[in-house]
Parts: C-alpha cells; structure tokens; sequence
C-alpha cells in the first residue's frame, strides 16, 4: 500500500505521520514458501496510516554511511498491533494481505453505525 502523507488516521481521522511498519508475511514470486531477496520477495506491511498519537513506538533502525545512505528510520505499530504474534515469515498474496489491513481498518474505525430505516430512500 503506498504511503500518502496526506492520509488520515485509521483511528481518529486526524492527519496522518506514521505508517504501521508490522510485517504481515512475504510475497513469494517463485511459489517454494521461502524469503529471498534473490527471487523478489517483499515484505507486505500493514501500513496503516496513524496519528502521533496512536502511532506505538517499537524501535529505530539505524543505516550506517555517508548521506544519504545513512540515518535512521522509526518502526511503529498501531495501537491494535502493539501486543500481536503473527506469523511474518508466511507467503502471502497481495489481495490476502490487502484483506488483513482491511479487516484491521474496519475494526479501528469503530463499531458500525446503522441507519434508520426512515433515513435510507430508495
């Protein structure tokens, strides 16, 4: 999923800073169930979208080198995924992990609210 800065939070609706960096499974190009950045295997993330304040910091990474290859990045997590085992080294389709961050954005947003039948018109 890609990162827009101009999102808003799964949470709160509030603009969006962070990006959920929990690793959900892999692709897996060549179909043996295995990681490699040899056959292209990426990491399919949750990425979505929060807010400073939901956003739960797990750790930095740091990258060694001269500028620009060099800095460090935030990993964080949403407030739902902060206490989560998954198993982040399955093979997964892009569509099995779109519907995981799908039923995670439904459950962030909050119980469903149900129209009055008076207020549905055909």
């Amino acid at each position: 999923m890609p990162r827009n800065p101009v999102q808003a939070c799964i949470y709160c609706r509030a603009r969006a800073v962070r990006w959920c960096d929990l690793i959900l499974g892999f692709t897996d190009p060549d179909g043996d169930g295995l990681f490699s950045f040899d056959d292209g295997s990426e990491f399919l993330r949750c990425d979505a979208p929060l807010c400073e304040a939901h956003a739960v910091f797990q750790h930095n990474l740091h990258f060694s080198g001269a500028w620009p290859a060099g800095g460090n990045e935030s990993v964080d997590y949403c407030c739902g995924h902060e206490d989560v085992e998954l198993d982040r080294w399955r093979a997964m389709s892009e569509e099995e992990a779109r519907g995981i961050r799908f039923r995670h954005q439904c459950i962030a947003s909050g119980p469903l609210r149900l129209l009055k039948p008076a207020a549905i018109t055909a």
